[in-house]
């Protein structure tokens, strides 16, 4: 970059007080969804540093990679993703913060060049490569921490959805509401083998009393996992098999095997203790 554009340049970033307070008052006027849940002290802090490390990287350009190599701007970048992200903040919302900072520098360096003349074009390609690539940096780590949590939300809804529940001494229930299909039906298998394991239980009931519909995929995946629990020494009971349940089982023609089965919950519960009190 001759030594004549990068002065120009400098001269646009320089008097960062002016700058940063005309920036967080448009973005204040504008109702922008960051200034209202980062707020305008923490805004600032980011604001400065981002002006820094551009004024910083000028003579050199800036790529997604250099900012890596710029921890701390890096860090600040990642902040604001990390709050828009948990906030449930759209990518839309990102997006303002880095323009309204354009308009602003936009305004600045068009004293500096003859409008339509090649320097201003020139000037412009830098300008807005030094903006847009922090913000494409943000909207990636954005995407990357929405999709943690969206993760972690799913993995918590998948644990609610199958609950384990310690009944007695010895005795693990864990029933079942909603439909079944092969996604759920793994972590239901991986939740109770967990489970076993962890307490060192020999007794467990698996309840489909909420279980809408037992086709003949939910059967065998109930049949597998009471077959896995065996495999960690767990004597496996099925209960809730209500009559509309039982005769879909049967016209499917499932074979249950040697799985004990039980009426209810609480039918499939006296039957382990009265097995208990009886190798007693």
């Amino acid at each position: 970059m001759p030594a004549s554009q990068l002065a120009a340049l400098q001269n646009v970033f320089s008097e960062k007080d002016h700058i940063i307070a005309e920036w967080l008052e448009e973005l204040e006027l504008n109702q922008s969804g960051l200034y209202r849940i980062i707020g305008a002290e923490k805004l600032q802090r980011i604001s400065r540093t981002l002006l820094e490390e551009l004024t910083a990287q000028l003579p050199h350009g800036l790529t997604l990679n250099d900012i890596g190599q710029r921890p701390v701007l890096e860090q600040e970048l990642n902040e604001m993703a990390m709050i828009a992200a948990e906030n449930k903040m759209l990518p839309s919302a990102i997006a303002p913060f880095f323009h309204t900072l354009k308009t602003i520098l936009l305004r600045r360096w068009t004293t500096f060049f003859q409008e339509g003349g090649t320097e201003l074009h020139t000037n412009y390609t830098v300008l807005e490569q030094l903006i847009e690539v922090p913000l494409m940096h943000c909207l990636n780590a954005y995407t990357s921490r929405r999709e943690r949590v969206i993760y972690a939300q799913s993995r918590a809804i998948a644990e609610l959805s199958t609950p384990v529940i310690q009944l007695w001494d010895n005795v693990l229930a864990m029933p079942l509401v909603g439909e079944i299909d092969s996604v759920r039906a793994k972590g239901i298998m991986e939740g109770l083998l967990g489970a076993i394991a962890e307490h060192q239980v020999s007794n467990v009931i698996l309840d489909i009393t909420g279980v809408p519909v037992v086709d003949s995929n939910v059967a065998d995946s109930l049949i597998k996992t009471v077959e896995a629990a065996k495999l960690l020494g767990a004597n496996c009971i099925l209960t809730g098999i209500r009559p509309e349940v039982a005769q879909t089982i049967v016209l499917l023609g499932v074979n249950l095997g040697e799985i004990v089965t039980k009426a209810s919950l609480r039918a499939g519960l006296a039957y382990i203790l009265s097995t208990l009190e009886t190798s007693k």
